[in-house]
């Protein structure tokens, strides 16, 4: 098992803890677990139009990836509704530093958002996630306790949380949300139904 499957698998146990009745996975990195044959543009657009909550995993190549610009734009589209505990303005998406980036080469998308906090062990912002789960930074535990804090959050969107169903893009059309200042849907092209061409806004 890879150290993303570990963490997806983690998340989803931490998560029975604080979300009744959740029975219903997270679904697994949006490129990790396709099978073959798959037409994996399209499913990993119906994945950007209905999860509820993006957790990216915030790395130097993360913040380099065309494919992760475009779907962090794609998600970030679709209006969120909060309520009490949470706060107007939320957004569902929830950064977890994978490798640890120095903050003047931080995106000013993630830069935006807490992405570390007192909450979380000190080894966690200095060493990154992938570093603790494999146990080679922080102290015993540190691990599960940043899983934990990150399961709070994301069980928090769930039950407070409501994140209006996205149209399905084509991404090869949709912008990079790292490259450009400020995108819009000029030229973006959406799937329609379960076959044919995309049709052009």
């Amino acid at each position: 098992m890879g150290p993303v499957e570990k963490l997806l698998g983690d998340l989803n146990h931490e998560l029975g803890y604080y979300v009744k009745g959740y029975t219903e996975a997270l679904p697994g990195g949006f490129d990790q677990d396709m099978p073959l044959g798959v037409p994996w543009k399209r499913k990993l657009s119906r994945m950007l139009a209905e999860s509820e909550t993006l957790i990216p995993l915030i790395s130097r190549p993360f913040l380099a990836s065309e494919w992760c610009g475009k779907e962090w734009w794609v998600f970030s589209q679709r209006k969120v509704t909060v309520r009490p505990p949470l706060e107007p303005g939320d957004t569902a998406i929830v950064p977890v530093i994978w490798v640890p980036v120095a903050e003047s080469e931080m995106h000013p998308l993630v830069r935006n958002l807490q992405y570390d906090n007192s909450t979380m062990p000190a080894s966690y912002g200095r060493h990154g996630l992938l570093a603790l789960s494999r146990g080679a930074a922080g102290r015993p535990g540190d691990y599960e306790a940043a899983v934990n804090r990150i399961a709070k959050r994301v069980g928090d969107l769930l039950m407070y949380a409501t994140v209006e169903t996205g149209r399905m893009v084509n991404l090869d059309t949709a912008p990079n949300a790292f490259q450009k200042v400020q995108p819009t849907w000029e030229g973006v092209r959406f799937w329609h139904g379960d076959h044919g061409d995309p049709d052009q806004v």
